[in-house]
C-alpha cells in the first residue's frame, strides 16, 4: 500500500504475525479523521465507512486496538460501535474479546448475551 509517499506494509510475518505497521497506520488515520470531524475540517471525499459516526468505523478501530493488545482502547470502541448500533454482533462479540483479556468475565459473558 503506498501512503504518503512511502509503502506501509501490511503483509503477515514469516512467524505469522500482523505487521503493527500497517495497523498504526490505520489507527492513525481514523483518528486524524475523527479529530477532522470535531474541527469541522473534514475533506468531504472520505466514505461513510470512515466517518466516526458509523459502528463499523468503531469496530474496526478496535480490531486494530486488538490487535495492538491495546484492550482497553479496543474495548471502548467495540462498546461504542454496540450504543451506535444495538444489533451489530461482532462489536458486542469484540467486546467480549477485550473483556476476557482484560480478566473481566462477567462483561464478556454480558457481551456475548448481548450478542444473541
Amino acid at each position: 500500500m503506498y501512503v504518503n509517499g512511502a509503502y506501509a506494509k501490511s503483509s503477515h510475518s514469516a512467524a505469522g504475525e500482523t505487521n503493527t505497521t500497517f495497523l498504526s497506520f490505520f489507527l492513525h488515520t481514523q483518528n486524524i479523521i475523527f479529530h477532522s470531524l470535531k474541527t469541522n475540517c473534514f475533506p468531504p471525499i472520505f466514505p461513510t465507512a470512515l466517518s466516526p459516526t458509523t459502528a463499523s468505523f468503531y469496530c474496526n478501530r478496535s480490531a486494530c486496538h486488538v490487535m495492538l493488545s491495546q484492550f482497553p482502547q479496543a474495548l471502548s470502541d467495540a462498546r461504542q460501535a454496540a450504543r451506535i448500533e444495538p444489533g451489530f454482533a461482532r462489536a458486542h462479540l469484540r467486546a467480549a474479546r477485550c473483556c476476557l483479556a482484560l480478566g473481566d468475565t462477567r462483561g464478556a459473558r454480558e457481551a456475548v448475551d448481548k450478542a444473541k
